[in-house]
Formats: C-alpha cells, sequence, structure tokens
C-alpha cells in the first residue's frame, strides 16, 4: 500500500513541533444560515453575503439575502436583510462597487445596494445559475457555465448587467471553458478542454483581455493529465507559477467495499510549465475509507499557500472540512480539521493580514431538517521555523 498518513495520528507532535494555527472563534451566525463569500473592503471591514432559509405556507422553500459587515475581532457594524426571494435565487457572488456592493444571484438577478445596504439597482440578467463568476478590471462581470445559455462560453456583462461580447462555441472550438481568475498580467485566466483528431483530450490555460481577446494558450503538460485529470483546475500566483490541481484515485489494491480513496494531486509548475512539485495530499492517503477534495487555494503573503478541502468518510455521509499549509515547495507546514457537526463545509477563506486569516464554516446538524450554522474563525499562522519532517506528504 503506498504511504498512508493519518495526520491526526501524529496530533500529540504536531503541537510541539509544527506550531499549528492559532484559531478563534470571531462570530457565529445561527441558520439554518450559510455565508456563501467573504470579501475585505476598501475601509479594511469584512462584508458577508449570507443566505438564510425559511419555510412559508404561502410560498413555501424561500431564501433570505443578509448582508453583514464586520470590523476584524468579528462584531457586526450593520447588517441588512435585503428582501425574501425564491428557493433558487440564494445570493452566490459579492464585489465592492464605487457605491456600496454587487450582489449576482442563482436566478441571474444582479443587485446593487449601497453602503448601509439599501437596494438602489435590480435587473434580471438572464443567465441562470453561472458556475463561474469573475469581477472586471473595468467593471461588470465575466460569467461561463450557466444553466440555460448552452451556445456560450464566456460573457462579460457590464455594470448595469448589459452584454458588452460574448465568446461562443462557433467562435472558440473547444470541449469545455471555465473562467478561473485574474492574471498576473491584468487579464483573466480560463481553464480549456480540448479533443485533437485522435480524440485525445487535452487541456490549456487560457489568457483573454477585457475586450474578449485571446491573446494565449498553455497546454498543462501531458504527464500530469495521465496521472489524473478529474476536478482539474488550477491556480496562479503572484509570481506567475501555477498550481495544477487535481482529484486522483489512490488506492493500489483491489476495491474490497465498493469505494475507493481519493485525494488531492497539486503539481507546481513555472512560467515555462517546468515542474517544482508533484505531491499528494490527503486525511488518509490510500485508505478506502477517507476521500479529500480541493476547495479553495490562496497564497500567503510569507510564502507558501493556503488551501481548503472536505474529508468524506466513504462509509457514511458525514464529512470534516480542513485547511492546509504548505511551503513554496510543497512540503506541508501544519494541518487544521474542523469537525463541528454531520456536514462541514469551508465556503470562504482570505487572507486579514500579516499571517492571519479568515474562514467561514457552514455545518449541518440535520441536513433533512435544514438545521445549520455558519462560524466566522481567525486562523493565525504561528509557524516560525522551517519545514518539520514529521507532517511531510506522501511521495512525489
Amino acid at each position: 500500500m503506498k504511504n498512508i498518513i493519518i495526520l491526526l495520528s501524529i496530533l500529540s507532535f504536531t503541537t510541539v513541533y509544527a506550531q499549528n494555527p492559532k484559531i478563534n472563534t470571531l462570530n457565529t451566525f445561527e441558520g439554518p444560515s450559510q455565508v456563501k463569500t467573504i470579501i475585505k473592503n476598501t475601509k479594511g471591514n469584512y462584508v458577508l453575503l449570507e443566505n438564510i432559509w425559511c419555510f412559508e405556507p404561502e410560498f413555501g422553500n424561500v431564501y433570505s439575502i443578509i448582508i453583514n459587515e464586520l470590523n476584524d475581532e468579528g462584531k457586526v457594524i450593520w447588517s441588512r436583510n435585503l428582501e425574501k426571494v425564491n428557493s433558487d435565487e440564494k445570493g452566490i457572488f459579492l464585489i465592492e462597487n464605487d457605491k456600496g456592493y454587487s450582489i449576482f444571484t442563482e436566478d441571474g438577478q444582479l443587485i446593487k445596494i449601497d453602503n448601509s445596504g439599501i437596494i438602489y439597482f435590480r435587473k434580471k440578467t438572464g443567465f441562470m445559475m453561472p458556475r463561474n463568476i469573475l469581477a472586471s478590471n473595468k467593471g461588470g462581470f465575466f460569467i461561463s457555465n450557466t444553466f440555460n445559455k448552452e451556445d456560450i462560453w464566456i460573457s462579460k456583462l457590464n455594470s448595469q448587467g448589459e452584454i458588452e461580447w460574448e465568446i461562443t462555441k462557433d467562435q472558440y472550438k473547444a470541449v469545455y471553458v471555465s473562467i478561473r481568475q485574474k492574471s498576473v498580467n491584468g487579464n483573466y485566466l480560463a481553464l480549456v478542454k480540448k479533443k485533437d483528431k485522435s480524440d485525445v483530450s487535452n487541456f490549456y490555460i487560457m489568457e483573454f483581455t477585457d475586450y474578449g481577446e485571446i491573446i494565449s494558450e498553455k497546454q498543462i503538460p501531458n504527464h500530469i493529465i495521465y496521472q489524473s485529470n478529474k476536478n482539474l483546475g488550477f491556480y496562479q500566483d503572484r509570481s506567475g507559477n501555477y498550481l495544477v490541481s487535481s482529484t486522483e484515485d489512490t488506492s493500489d489494491h483491489e476495491v474490497k467495499y465498493d469505494f475507493s480513496s481519493e485525494d488531492i494531486r497539486l503539481v507546481k509548475l513555472d512560467k515555462d510549465f517546468n515542474v517544482i512539485f508533484n505531491k499528494l495530499y490527503g486525511y488518509a492517503i490510500g485508505n478506502d475509507f477517507y476521500s479529500t477534495y480541493l476547495g479553495k487555494i490562496i497564497e500567503s503573503e510569507e510564502g507558501g499557500y493556503l488551501f481548503s478541502c472536505r474529508e468524506t468518510f466513504n462509509t457514511t455521509t458525514y464529512f470534516d472540512s480542513s485547511i492546509f499549509k504548505i511551503d513554496e515547495n510543497g512540503n506541508l507546514q501544519w494541518y487544521e480539521s474542523f469537525h463541528l457537526n454531520k456536514a462541514t463545509f469551508i465556503d470562504s477563506l482570505i487572507p486579514m493580514g500579516k499571517n492571519t486569516y479568515m474562514v467561514s464554516v457552514y455545518s449541518e446538524f440535520n441536513p433533512m431538517d435544514y438545521f445549520s450554522e455558519s462560524k466566522i474563525f481567525k486562523i493565525t499562522d504561528i509557524l516560525n521555523s522551517n519545514f518539520n519532517p514529521l507532517l511531510c506528504p506522501a511521495e512525489d
């Protein structure tokens, strides 16, 4: 069997040697409540997009979108319940604008509020359940993978929710296109899947401008794809390097229990796509009773990366969420698990300042009864020593 790493089994060592982070609870939003997004505004405070579920006999299942502004100690400065909306109209995207904030909902509504939460603009854009939304440097949004726009790869909307341009499937031949993030060059990056004449899938990182011009395509090396392309994704850091992520089956024996172990493969590439590191991460790599799935990656101000993940116990419906901290060479520096209730998700992870991060953790007590809450934590990274071999990830 491959190296099996059960991090919790060495918990007694991590306290002494690894200097695991300090965790402080800043606030709790009781539910059924889910804090979907957190952003840091220009004042240095934190604005939260919260969805609260309730049942009303006249309307059935409805959601309320609530916007909260918190200081860095987690105290609520102001809170505004925008209004009750239908169950398919949860808020999914939040960004600061020149007058306040813009919100995008699952059913394609663009809602604008001022700095106290008063709605001053609302429009249905016609884009249903977009999976990917990215803010433009020149105002407006990029949208991809919408439920009802099957002939469009990328749409650019202006700040009023009107279409400025689109990249259609007829214009750009591909199997899959998904916008991901802003590039270090001030443009935008998307993950692209194409098939060659032999029907072999190839994956690219495509860069495009505010005006819809595609300026580059870089093919992800095939030897990375051959390892695994399930849940393929990437993250570009401040230096222009790439972290390519995927989910990999790590079982090395015949599957005996109708399920197998899956874990996170991270490959770091430099600007020329040379491999810097290639490693596996997970709660118990190779153990068929556990699987680990990647959530979000962010770059640490002090170097290295943090990424959130979900840990599934394959024999039950229970799962936890965790955060891994690795250095720039992929060595694991610390690991923190959030085990709150039956099902625990990490919805947002953002930097607060030097060595500090804010994370929103959503937990379900009983998913059938929609009883849930969101907790906001402050993570302080107190690591002040080099990588400790007691916490090494699996072999390359």
